[in-house]
Protein backbone atom coordinates (compact mmCIF):
# COMPACT_ATOMS: atom_id res chain seq x y z
CA UNK A 1 0.00 0.00 0.00
CA UNK A 2 1.18 3.36 -0.88
CA UNK A 3 2.12 5.74 1.69
CA UNK A 4 -0.22 8.44 0.60
CA UNK A 5 -3.22 6.20 1.44
CA UNK A 6 -2.23 6.03 5.53
CA UNK A 7 -2.59 10.19 5.23
CA UNK A 8 -5.57 10.46 3.28
CA UNK A 9 -8.55 10.96 5.67
CA UNK A 10 -5.99 11.70 8.69
CA UNK A 11 -6.58 15.51 8.87
CA UNK A 12 -10.60 14.64 8.69
CA UNK A 13 -10.70 12.41 11.38
CA UNK A 14 -9.19 14.71 13.40
CA UNK A 15 -11.62 17.31 12.94
CA UNK A 16 -14.02 14.84 13.27
CA UNK A 17 -12.79 13.58 16.82
CA UNK A 18 -11.86 17.01 18.04
CA UNK A 19 -13.12 18.52 21.32
CA UNK A 20 -15.88 15.15 21.29
CA UNK A 21 -16.64 12.96 24.40
CA UNK A 22 -16.05 9.43 23.20
CA UNK A 23 -17.17 5.79 24.77
CA UNK A 24 -14.92 2.76 23.79
CA UNK A 25 -16.21 0.00 24.38
CA UNK A 26 -15.46 -3.41 24.79
CA UNK A 27 -16.76 -6.78 24.27
CA UNK A 28 -15.96 -8.10 28.01
CA UNK A 29 -18.25 -10.20 30.12
CA UNK A 30 -18.60 -7.83 32.88
CA UNK A 31 -20.72 -5.10 31.08
CA UNK A 32 -23.56 -7.96 31.44
CA UNK A 33 -26.48 -6.22 33.38
CA UNK A 34 -24.85 -3.06 33.22
CA UNK A 35 -27.59 -1.23 31.57
CA UNK A 36 -25.15 1.21 30.43
CA UNK A 37 -27.35 1.93 26.90
CA UNK A 38 -28.50 5.73 28.13
CA UNK A 39 -24.58 6.37 29.13
CA UNK A 40 -23.16 5.64 25.94
CA UNK A 41 -25.68 6.58 23.54
CA UNK A 42 -24.75 10.14 25.07
CA UNK A 43 -21.35 10.48 24.03
CA UNK A 44 -20.67 12.13 20.96
CA UNK A 45 -18.94 9.19 18.98
CA UNK A 46 -18.82 5.92 20.27
CA UNK A 47 -16.01 3.40 19.33
CA UNK A 48 -16.04 -0.25 19.11
CA UNK A 49 -13.69 -3.05 18.18
CA UNK A 50 -13.60 -5.87 15.69
CA UNK A 51 -16.65 -7.38 15.92
CA UNK A 52 -17.65 -6.10 18.82
CA UNK A 53 -20.35 -3.66 16.65
CA UNK A 54 -22.39 -7.12 16.16
CA UNK A 55 -23.03 -7.56 19.91
CA UNK A 56 -25.19 -4.15 19.73
CA UNK A 57 -27.92 -6.33 18.22
CA UNK A 58 -28.33 -8.97 21.28
CA UNK A 59 -26.88 -6.57 24.06
CA UNK A 60 -28.00 -2.92 23.23
CA UNK A 61 -29.38 -2.52 26.75
CA UNK A 62 -25.95 -2.95 28.75
CA UNK A 63 -23.45 -1.82 25.81
CA UNK A 64 -25.76 0.41 23.75
CA UNK A 65 -27.11 0.73 20.19
CA UNK A 66 -24.56 3.35 18.21
CA UNK A 67 -20.74 2.85 16.30
CA UNK A 68 -19.54 5.88 15.05
CA UNK A 69 -16.16 4.36 14.69
CA UNK A 70 -14.97 0.86 14.65
CA UNK A 71 -11.18 0.02 15.11
CA UNK A 72 -10.24 -3.41 13.75
CA UNK A 73 -7.14 -5.52 13.17
CA UNK A 74 -8.00 -6.45 9.69
CA UNK A 75 -6.35 -9.94 9.65
CA UNK A 76 -7.71 -12.35 7.47
CA UNK A 77 -10.51 -13.57 8.99
CA UNK A 78 -12.26 -10.38 8.53
CA UNK A 79 -13.06 -12.01 4.68
CA UNK A 80 -13.33 -15.42 5.03
CA UNK A 81 -14.69 -18.11 6.98
CA UNK A 82 -12.27 -19.38 9.63
CA UNK A 83 -12.31 -22.82 11.53
CA UNK A 84 -12.24 -21.92 15.32
CA UNK A 85 -12.36 -25.55 16.69
CA UNK A 86 -14.34 -28.84 15.94
CA UNK A 87 -17.78 -28.08 13.81
CA UNK A 88 -17.38 -24.43 14.72
CA UNK A 89 -16.89 -21.16 12.82
CA UNK A 90 -16.06 -17.55 12.72
CA UNK A 91 -18.27 -16.31 10.21
CA UNK A 92 -16.83 -13.37 7.95
CA UNK A 93 -16.96 -9.83 9.00
CA UNK A 94 -16.75 -7.83 6.10
CA UNK A 95 -19.14 -9.27 3.41
CA UNK A 96 -21.55 -7.06 0.80
CA UNK A 97 -24.29 -7.58 3.24
CA UNK A 98 -22.64 -6.11 5.95
CA UNK A 99 -20.79 -3.48 4.89
CA UNK A 100 -24.57 -2.09 3.15
CA UNK A 101 -25.63 -2.61 6.91
CA UNK A 102 -22.73 -1.11 8.43
CA UNK A 103 -22.70 1.71 5.95
CA UNK A 104 -26.20 3.35 7.97
CA UNK A 105 -24.50 3.05 10.95
CA UNK A 106 -20.68 3.05 11.14
CA UNK A 107 -18.94 7.03 9.38
CA UNK A 108 -15.53 5.52 10.21
CA UNK A 109 -13.28 2.42 9.96
CA UNK A 110 -9.97 2.95 11.30
CA UNK A 111 -7.63 -0.08 10.87
CA UNK A 112 -4.69 -1.17 13.96
CA UNK A 113 -2.01 -3.11 12.19
CA UNK A 114 -2.59 -1.91 8.25
CA UNK A 115 1.19 -2.15 7.88
CA UNK A 116 0.68 -6.37 8.24
CA UNK A 117 -2.41 -5.80 6.05
CA UNK A 118 -2.09 -3.99 3.18
CA UNK A 119 -3.69 -6.42 0.32
CA UNK A 120 -6.78 -6.63 3.18
CA UNK A 121 -6.55 -2.46 3.44
CA UNK A 122 -7.01 -2.25 -0.23
CA UNK A 123 -10.07 -4.90 -0.21
CA UNK A 124 -11.63 -3.31 1.79
CA UNK A 125 -11.08 0.08 -0.02
CA UNK A 126 -12.67 -1.16 -2.69
CA UNK A 127 -15.51 -3.21 -1.00
CA UNK A 128 -16.36 0.85 0.61
CA UNK A 129 -16.03 2.73 -2.43
CA UNK A 130 -19.69 2.86 -2.83
CA UNK A 131 -20.61 3.89 0.49
CA UNK A 132 -20.01 6.95 2.91
CA UNK A 133 -17.62 4.80 5.39
CA UNK A 134 -14.26 6.87 5.55
CA UNK A 135 -11.25 4.69 6.03
CA UNK A 136 -8.78 5.81 8.39
CA UNK A 137 -5.17 3.89 9.23
CA UNK A 138 -3.23 3.92 12.53
CA UNK A 139 -0.02 6.08 11.95
CA UNK A 140 3.17 3.38 11.99
CA UNK A 141 4.71 6.36 14.66
CA UNK A 142 1.51 5.41 17.15
CA UNK A 143 1.96 1.73 16.42
CA UNK A 144 5.82 1.62 17.11
CA UNK A 145 5.21 3.10 20.38
CA UNK A 146 2.95 1.36 21.53
CA UNK A 147 4.90 -1.98 20.23
CA UNK A 148 8.31 -0.53 21.47
CA UNK A 149 10.00 -3.04 24.59
CA UNK A 150 7.03 -5.31 23.84
CA UNK A 151 7.78 -8.51 21.88
CA UNK A 152 4.65 -10.06 21.76
CA UNK A 153 1.59 -9.14 19.26
CA UNK A 154 -0.11 -5.81 20.65
CA UNK A 155 -4.02 -6.13 20.46
CA UNK A 156 -6.29 -3.94 18.89
CA UNK A 157 -7.69 -2.76 22.54
CA UNK A 158 -4.50 -1.52 23.75
CA UNK A 159 -3.91 0.40 20.28
CA UNK A 160 -7.33 2.18 19.79
CA UNK A 161 -6.93 3.45 23.49
CA UNK A 162 -3.37 4.94 22.13
CA UNK A 163 -4.87 6.07 19.35
CA UNK A 164 -7.46 7.87 20.81
CA UNK A 165 -5.50 9.44 22.54
CA UNK A 166 -3.82 11.12 19.99
CA UNK A 167 -6.63 13.16 19.20
CA UNK A 168 -7.43 16.22 20.92
CA UNK A 169 -10.43 14.39 22.12
CA UNK A 170 -12.57 15.50 25.78
CA UNK A 171 -13.21 12.65 27.12
CA UNK A 172 -12.55 8.82 26.93
CA UNK A 173 -14.95 6.87 28.67
CA UNK A 174 -13.87 2.97 28.36
CA UNK A 175 -16.09 -0.19 29.29
CA UNK A 176 -16.21 -4.13 28.28
CA UNK A 177 -12.15 -4.21 28.75
CA UNK A 178 -10.39 -5.66 31.65
CA UNK A 179 -6.65 -6.98 29.87
CA UNK A 180 -7.87 -10.33 31.06
CA UNK A 181 -7.86 -9.65 34.50
CA UNK A 182 -9.89 -12.37 36.17
CA UNK A 183 -8.86 -12.38 39.17
CA UNK A 184 -9.47 -8.86 39.91
CA UNK A 185 -13.29 -8.58 38.88
CA UNK A 186 -14.08 -12.55 39.50
CA UNK A 187 -15.59 -13.23 36.38
CA UNK A 188 -16.01 -17.44 35.20
CA UNK A 189 -12.59 -18.79 34.34
CA UNK A 190 -12.13 -18.20 30.04
CA UNK A 191 -15.48 -16.07 30.40
CA UNK A 192 -13.58 -12.86 28.57
CA UNK A 193 -15.89 -11.94 26.36
CA UNK A 194 -19.87 -11.72 25.47
CA UNK A 195 -21.08 -14.62 23.71
CA UNK A 196 -20.99 -14.13 19.85
CA UNK A 197 -18.04 -12.46 20.36
CA UNK A 198 -15.54 -15.23 20.32
CA UNK A 199 -16.55 -18.89 20.23
CA UNK A 200 -13.83 -20.97 21.08
CA UNK A 201 -12.26 -20.53 25.00
CA UNK A 202 -9.47 -18.09 25.05
CA UNK A 203 -6.53 -19.42 27.53
CA UNK A 204 -4.03 -16.49 28.58
CA UNK A 205 -1.38 -19.10 28.08
CA UNK A 206 -1.92 -19.46 24.79
CA UNK A 207 -2.27 -16.08 23.73
CA UNK A 208 -0.69 -14.06 21.31
CA UNK A 209 -0.71 -10.72 23.18
CA UNK A 210 1.34 -9.66 26.81
CA UNK A 211 -1.84 -8.81 28.80
CA UNK A 212 0.59 -7.92 31.77
CA UNK A 213 2.63 -5.72 29.58
CA UNK A 214 -0.15 -4.30 27.66
CA UNK A 215 -2.13 -3.37 31.25
CA UNK A 216 1.05 -1.91 32.44
CA UNK A 217 1.43 0.14 29.28
CA UNK A 218 -2.68 1.38 30.43
CA UNK A 219 -1.91 2.10 33.78
CA UNK A 220 0.83 4.87 32.88
CA UNK A 221 -1.06 6.15 29.99
CA UNK A 222 -4.26 6.75 32.43
CA UNK A 223 -1.68 7.96 35.67
CA UNK A 224 -1.01 10.99 33.66
CA UNK A 225 -3.81 11.70 31.27
CA UNK A 226 -6.54 12.99 33.39
CA UNK A 227 -9.47 12.53 29.68
CA UNK A 228 -9.77 8.70 30.87
CA UNK A 229 -12.48 7.64 32.55
CA UNK A 230 -12.80 3.68 33.33
CA UNK A 231 -15.81 1.57 34.03
CA UNK A 232 -16.20 0.01 37.73
CA UNK A 233 -14.39 -3.11 36.94
CA UNK A 234 -11.54 -1.64 35.09
CA UNK A 235 -10.37 1.22 37.79
CA UNK A 236 -10.52 -1.82 39.68
CA UNK A 237 -8.03 -3.47 38.28
CA UNK A 238 -5.72 -0.41 37.70
CA UNK A 239 -6.46 0.53 41.10
CA UNK A 240 -5.09 -3.24 42.54
CA UNK A 241 -2.62 -3.51 40.28
CA UNK A 242 -1.04 0.32 41.37
CA UNK A 243 -1.58 -0.88 45.05
CA UNK A 244 0.39 -4.11 44.22
CA UNK A 245 3.24 -1.79 43.74
CA UNK A 246 3.94 -2.96 40.31
CA UNK A 247 6.01 -1.21 38.04
CA UNK A 248 6.55 -0.88 34.31
CA UNK A 249 10.12 -0.45 34.70
CA UNK A 250 10.45 -4.05 35.89
CA UNK A 251 8.69 -4.91 32.03
CA UNK A 252 10.85 -2.47 29.77
CA UNK A 253 14.16 -4.28 31.86
CA UNK A 254 13.10 -7.08 30.51
CA UNK A 255 14.76 -9.04 33.26
CA UNK A 256 13.05 -11.54 35.50
CA UNK A 257 15.84 -10.78 38.11
CA UNK A 258 18.04 -7.93 39.02
CA UNK A 259 20.69 -7.54 37.31
CA UNK A 260 23.30 -7.68 39.90
CA UNK A 261 22.62 -9.31 43.47
CA UNK A 262 22.02 -6.77 46.77
CA UNK A 263 25.45 -7.08 47.91
CA UNK A 264 27.20 -6.02 44.73
CA UNK A 265 25.06 -2.70 44.52
CA UNK A 266 26.03 -2.42 48.14
CA UNK A 267 30.06 -2.85 46.47
CA UNK A 268 29.62 -0.28 44.08
CA UNK A 269 27.81 2.30 46.13
CA UNK A 270 30.60 1.72 48.65
CA UNK A 271 33.15 2.72 45.97
CA UNK A 272 32.02 6.22 46.64
CA UNK A 273 33.00 7.16 42.62
CA UNK A 274 30.98 10.00 42.03
CA UNK A 275 33.15 12.19 44.55
CA UNK A 276 36.44 11.48 42.48
CA UNK A 277 37.92 14.41 40.50
CA UNK A 278 37.26 14.21 36.87
CA UNK A 279 39.52 14.84 33.94
CA UNK A 280 37.49 15.58 30.80
CA UNK A 281 34.82 13.34 30.33
CA UNK A 282 36.39 10.63 32.83
CA UNK A 283 37.54 10.05 36.30
CA UNK A 284 40.78 10.76 37.40
CA UNK A 285 42.12 9.15 40.10
CA UNK A 286 44.40 7.17 41.19
CA UNK A 287 42.45 3.97 42.74
CA UNK A 288 40.32 3.49 40.11
CA UNK A 289 42.48 0.98 38.66
CA UNK A 290 42.97 -1.34 41.53
CA UNK A 291 39.22 -1.48 41.97
CA UNK A 292 38.13 -5.17 40.55
CA UNK A 293 35.05 -4.73 38.17
CA UNK A 294 31.98 -6.00 39.82
CA UNK A 295 30.53 -8.42 37.71
CA UNK A 296 27.13 -7.24 36.42
CA UNK A 297 27.28 -4.10 36.77
CA UNK A 298 27.01 -0.86 34.78
CA UNK A 299 30.14 -0.15 32.16
CA UNK A 300 33.00 -1.95 32.91
CA UNK A 301 31.64 -3.48 36.21
CA UNK A 302 30.91 -0.13 37.55
CA UNK A 303 33.70 2.16 37.01
CA UNK A 304 32.16 5.13 35.34
CA UNK A 305 31.65 8.96 35.44
CA UNK A 306 27.87 8.84 37.99
CA UNK A 307 28.30 5.87 39.48
CA UNK A 308 26.01 3.90 41.43
CA UNK A 309 23.25 5.87 39.89
CA UNK A 310 22.51 3.62 37.11
CA UNK A 311 23.18 0.30 39.11
CA UNK A 312 20.42 1.83 41.89
CA UNK A 313 18.31 2.83 39.01
CA UNK A 314 18.17 -0.10 37.96
CA UNK A 315 17.31 -2.11 40.78
CA UNK A 316 15.34 0.30 42.45
CA UNK A 317 11.76 -2.28 41.34
CA UNK A 318 13.83 -4.84 43.30
CA UNK A 319 14.62 -3.26 46.44
CA UNK A 320 12.42 -3.46 49.58
CA UNK A 321 11.97 -0.55 52.33
CA UNK A 322 14.78 -1.53 54.09
CA UNK A 323 17.53 -2.22 51.83
CA UNK A 324 16.58 1.33 50.08
CA UNK A 325 17.34 2.67 53.24
CA UNK A 326 20.61 1.12 53.51
CA UNK A 327 21.66 2.32 50.05
CA UNK A 328 20.49 5.87 50.43
CA UNK A 329 22.85 5.91 54.42
CA UNK A 330 25.86 4.31 52.21
CA UNK A 331 24.97 6.51 49.53
CA UNK A 332 24.64 9.72 51.93
CA UNK A 333 28.29 8.72 53.80
CA UNK A 334 30.71 9.84 50.41
CA UNK A 335 28.63 13.27 49.73
CA UNK A 336 30.93 15.94 51.44
CA UNK A 337 29.86 18.75 53.07
CA UNK A 338 31.83 21.22 51.32
CA UNK A 339 31.30 21.76 47.65
CA UNK A 340 33.85 20.27 45.25
CA UNK A 341 35.54 21.76 42.30
CA UNK A 342 33.23 20.32 39.96
CA UNK A 343 29.44 18.57 40.36
CA UNK A 344 29.32 17.17 37.01
CA UNK A 345 29.87 13.37 39.17
CA UNK A 346 27.63 14.31 41.61
CA UNK A 347 24.54 16.05 39.37
CA UNK A 348 25.53 12.71 36.99
CA UNK A 349 24.87 10.38 39.88
CA UNK A 350 21.62 11.66 40.77
CA UNK A 351 20.26 12.48 37.56
CA UNK A 352 21.26 8.51 37.08
CA UNK A 353 18.90 7.12 39.77
CA UNK A 354 15.72 9.23 37.77
CA UNK A 355 16.63 6.87 34.86
CA UNK A 356 17.82 9.92 32.57
CA UNK A 357 20.82 8.47 31.32
CA UNK A 358 21.63 10.95 28.70
CA UNK A 359 21.40 14.81 29.70
CA UNK A 360 18.23 15.45 28.46
CA UNK A 361 15.19 17.61 29.42
CA UNK A 362 12.54 19.80 27.93
CA UNK A 363 14.78 22.41 28.04
CA UNK A 364 17.61 21.12 25.75
CA UNK A 365 15.93 20.87 22.34
CA UNK A 366 12.42 20.82 20.94
CA UNK A 367 13.33 17.21 19.86
CA UNK A 368 13.97 16.21 23.57
CA UNK A 369 11.21 17.71 24.42
CA UNK A 370 8.67 15.40 22.07
CA UNK A 371 10.36 12.39 23.21
CA UNK A 372 9.98 13.15 26.75
CA UNK A 373 6.64 14.21 25.98
CA UNK A 374 5.92 10.48 24.47
CA UNK A 375 7.85 8.74 26.91
CA UNK A 376 6.12 10.64 30.25
CA UNK A 377 8.59 8.67 32.76
CA UNK A 378 6.80 7.57 36.29
CA UNK A 379 9.91 8.60 38.27
CA UNK A 380 7.83 7.44 41.76
CA UNK A 381 10.18 4.63 43.02
CA UNK A 382 13.05 7.20 42.03
CA UNK A 383 11.75 9.61 44.41
CA UNK A 384 10.69 6.95 47.12
CA UNK A 385 14.10 6.07 47.08
CA UNK A 386 15.82 9.70 46.72
CA UNK A 387 13.15 10.91 49.64
CA UNK A 388 15.30 8.60 52.34
CA UNK A 389 18.67 10.06 50.76
CA UNK A 390 17.80 13.39 51.50
CA UNK A 391 16.56 12.05 55.40
CA UNK A 392 20.22 10.37 55.50
CA UNK A 393 22.00 13.61 54.17
CA UNK A 394 20.03 16.21 56.72
CA UNK A 395 20.87 14.10 59.74
CA UNK A 396 24.60 14.61 58.65
CA UNK A 397 23.80 18.55 57.51
CA UNK A 398 25.33 17.52 54.45
CA UNK A 399 23.89 20.41 52.78
CA UNK A 400 26.33 20.30 49.50
CA UNK A 401 24.41 16.90 49.13
CA UNK A 402 20.60 18.34 49.68
CA UNK A 403 21.96 21.17 47.20
CA UNK A 404 22.49 19.40 44.10
CA UNK A 405 19.07 16.84 45.03
CA UNK A 406 16.67 19.78 45.58
CA UNK A 407 18.15 20.76 42.17
CA UNK A 408 17.76 17.76 40.43
CA UNK A 409 14.18 17.01 41.25
CA UNK A 410 13.47 20.78 40.14
CA UNK A 411 14.76 20.10 37.00
CA UNK A 412 12.38 16.75 37.05
CA UNK A 413 9.15 18.44 38.33
CA UNK A 414 9.45 21.39 35.80
CA UNK A 415 9.56 18.89 32.64
CA UNK A 416 6.61 17.32 34.28
CA UNK A 417 5.25 21.11 34.48
CA UNK A 418 5.74 22.28 31.00
CA UNK A 419 5.13 18.38 29.57
CA UNK A 420 1.70 18.07 31.26
CA UNK A 421 0.54 21.86 31.57
CA UNK A 422 0.78 21.44 35.14
CA UNK A 423 0.66 24.70 37.31
CA UNK A 424 1.09 22.81 40.66
CA UNK A 425 3.89 21.15 39.56
CA UNK A 426 5.60 24.16 38.71
CA UNK A 427 5.17 25.68 41.93
CA UNK A 428 6.40 22.75 43.58
CA UNK A 429 9.47 23.41 41.09
CA UNK A 430 10.07 26.87 42.62
CA UNK A 431 9.81 25.35 46.14
CA UNK A 432 12.73 22.71 45.32
CA UNK A 433 14.95 25.50 43.33
CA UNK A 434 14.47 28.08 46.11
CA UNK A 435 14.89 24.94 48.72
CA UNK A 436 18.47 24.20 46.55
CA UNK A 437 19.71 28.05 46.83
CA UNK A 438 19.12 27.94 50.55
CA UNK A 439 21.01 24.81 50.97
CA UNK A 440 23.88 26.21 48.53
CA UNK A 441 24.57 29.77 50.97
CA UNK A 442 24.26 27.12 53.96
CA UNK A 443 27.68 25.46 52.12
CA UNK A 444 28.75 27.63 49.95
CA UNK A 445 28.04 26.59 46.72
CA UNK A 446 28.70 29.53 44.62
CA UNK A 447 27.29 27.92 41.07
CA UNK A 448 23.85 27.07 42.82
CA UNK A 449 23.51 30.68 43.85
CA UNK A 450 23.10 32.03 40.53
CA UNK A 451 22.49 29.36 38.20
CA UNK A 452 19.13 27.73 39.84
CA UNK A 453 17.68 31.11 39.12
CA UNK A 454 18.12 30.66 35.49
CA UNK A 455 17.07 27.06 34.96
CA UNK A 456 13.84 28.35 37.37
CA UNK A 457 13.30 31.38 33.84
CA UNK A 458 13.96 29.26 31.37
CA UNK A 459 11.28 26.71 33.20
CA UNK A 460 8.78 29.10 33.48
CA UNK A 461 9.50 30.46 29.93
CA UNK A 462 8.91 27.51 28.71
CA UNK A 463 5.75 27.28 30.65
CA UNK A 464 4.16 30.66 29.35
CA UNK A 465 4.88 32.81 32.85
CA UNK A 466 6.17 35.28 31.36
CA UNK A 467 5.81 37.67 34.54
CA UNK A 468 7.89 34.94 36.47
CA UNK A 469 10.52 34.38 33.85
CA UNK A 470 11.59 37.80 33.74
CA UNK A 471 11.59 38.29 37.77
CA UNK A 472 14.16 35.06 37.83
CA UNK A 473 16.26 36.28 35.08
CA UNK A 474 16.42 39.55 36.99
CA UNK A 475 17.58 37.28 40.37
CA UNK A 476 20.10 35.43 38.12
CA UNK A 477 21.66 38.23 36.97
CA UNK A 478 22.09 40.11 40.20
CA UNK A 479 23.14 37.07 42.25
CA UNK A 480 25.58 36.29 39.06
CA UNK A 481 27.07 39.28 39.98
CA UNK A 482 28.34 38.38 43.39
CA UNK A 483 29.24 34.89 42.78
CA UNK A 484 30.16 33.79 39.42
CA UNK A 485 33.98 34.48 39.80
CA UNK A 486 34.08 32.70 43.15
CA UNK A 487 33.09 29.53 40.84
CA UNK A 488 34.54 30.50 37.67
CA UNK A 489 37.46 32.04 38.61
CA UNK A 490 38.38 31.58 34.92
CA UNK A 491 35.72 32.56 33.09
CA UNK A 492 33.92 29.69 30.51
CA UNK A 493 30.96 30.00 28.04
CA UNK A 494 28.57 27.97 29.01
CA UNK A 495 27.05 30.39 31.99
CA UNK A 496 28.20 33.27 30.76
CA UNK A 497 26.04 32.66 27.69
CA UNK A 498 23.21 31.74 29.46
CA UNK A 499 23.37 35.07 31.61
CA UNK A 500 23.41 37.15 28.07
CA UNK A 501 20.47 35.10 27.36
CA UNK A 502 18.23 36.70 31.05
CA UNK A 503 19.46 40.42 30.38
CA UNK A 504 18.22 40.24 26.55
CA UNK A 505 14.79 38.22 28.09
CA UNK A 506 14.64 41.04 30.62
CA UNK A 507 15.00 43.62 28.07
CA UNK A 508 12.22 41.90 26.21
CA UNK A 509 10.01 41.51 28.68
CA UNK A 510 10.22 43.28 31.07
CA UNK A 511 11.87 47.14 29.74
CA UNK A 512 11.09 49.48 33.02
CA UNK A 513 13.16 47.11 35.09
CA UNK A 514 15.59 46.76 32.58
CA UNK A 515 16.28 50.05 33.12
CA UNK A 516 16.44 50.59 36.60
CA UNK A 517 18.69 46.96 36.40
CA UNK A 518 21.16 48.01 33.80
CA UNK A 519 21.70 51.28 35.57
CA UNK A 520 22.26 49.68 39.02
CA UNK A 521 24.53 46.96 37.64
CA UNK A 522 26.38 48.60 35.16
CA UNK A 523 29.88 48.61 37.08
CA UNK A 524 29.02 45.81 39.26
CA UNK A 525 29.96 42.91 37.47
CA UNK A 526 33.60 41.87 38.37
CA UNK A 527 33.57 39.33 34.99
CA UNK A 528 34.62 40.99 31.96
CA UNK A 529 31.93 38.81 29.75
CA UNK A 530 29.27 39.52 31.46
CA UNK A 531 29.76 43.40 31.85
CA UNK A 532 30.66 43.64 27.76
CA UNK A 533 27.56 41.57 27.65
CA UNK A 534 25.94 43.90 29.89
CA UNK A 535 27.08 46.99 27.90
CA UNK A 536 26.50 45.50 24.41
CA UNK A 537 22.76 44.92 25.40
CA UNK A 538 22.47 48.45 26.37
Amino acid sequence: MKEKLVNKFNDEYRKYLKNKTVALVGPGWHTKNTKQQKLIDSYDVVVRINDGIELTKIYSKDIGKRTDILYCTLKDTYFKKTSIGGDLYRKKIFTSRRIKEYNKIIKWITITHAFFHQSNVRKLIDMIKDTSILINLVEKDTFNRVQSGNESKISAGIITIFDLLQYEIKELYITGITFYDIDTIKVRKNKFYRSGYKRKPVHIKAMAHDVKKELFFFIELYKRDKRIVCDKSLKKIVNDNISKNINEDNYKLKRKKPHIPYKRLLKVVAWGLFTKPMKGNNISWRGLKGLTPIKGAMHNGGKYVGSPGKDIYLMLPYLSKNQMKEVAEKLAYHFSNKPPRTNVQYSACIRFIYGQFEKQGVLKSEKDFSRMKKEKKDWSLSRKFLNYLVKELKKTEKYYGLTIVFEMEGHRLGDEAVINNDKDKLEQMEKKYLKSVDCAFKCNSYKHMFTLYYWACEYFYKFGDIEKAAEYSKLALENASKYYLNYFPVEEDYYSERLKYCMKYMKQNDPKEWEIFYNEYKDKFKSKKISNSLRKMK
